[in-house]
């Protein structure tokens, strides 16, 4: 579980990028009710290893997070 301070972080760095983790979730999948379900997988996912981020391109990590969801779904 992450703490206050990486909890505001995430906040942050990631969620800005939801509309984008959508949008590609909607691509891979073909239907949108299935992107809403793998992009919120993917975003638990992120939230969950977070403390293994440690810098670079946030929205890079997340789409990679949403990509490998997406193909396991």
């Amino acid at each position: 579980m992450l703490d206050s301070q990486d909890q505001a972080r995430f906040e942050m760095l990631v969620l800005p990028h939801l509309d984008a983790a959508h949008n590609l979730a909607r691509w891979l999948l073909c239907s949108s009710a299935d992107a809403e379900d793998a992009a919120q997988e993917a975003l638990l996912r992120s939230f969950r290893f977070f403390h293994a981020f440690h810098g670079g391109d946030v929205r890079a990590w997340l789409l990679q997070i949403v990509r490998n969801t997406c193909y396991t779904w």
